[in-house]
């Protein structure tokens, strides 16, 4: 699978000028897998919905990013995936040409 990297074409409220990103102790992520093996995400923190946001996801140990496209606000599914298997999970935060990346692991337990 090739990355394919698109632009973002929105730019953000006007009002975000400083583009505050918090640091990682303020940063909260819940996980869910609510209709397993559909995974349910939240990132969370100060000011989210002022932000941009670009969810990838691969299986541990792969090179390329699988990105969602669709999932540009805080939270999200994917859908589908294997049991018995460790994912990581990569969030862009956007705010205007500025950008904060972070990064989950999630391993799908077979039930």
């Amino acid at each position: 699978g090739q990355n394919v990297w698109t632009n973002w074409s929105e730019v953000l409220f006007a009002d975000v000028s400083q583009c505050f990103f918090p640091d990682e102790k303020n940063v909260y992520f819940y996980t869910s897998f609510f209709e397993y093996p559909n995974l349910r995400f939240r990132v969370h923190f100060a000011y989210t919905s002022y932000y941009k946001f670009r969810w990838y996801y691969r299986e541990k140990g792969e090179q390329n990013w699988i990105d969602t496209l669709s999932i540009t606000s805080n939270d999200g599914v994917i859908p589908h995936l294997t049991p018995g298997k460790t994912y990581e999970i990569r969030i862009d935060v956007l705010c205007g040409q500025k950008s904060l990346s972070l990064y989950k692991e999630v391993r799908v337990d077979p039930v």
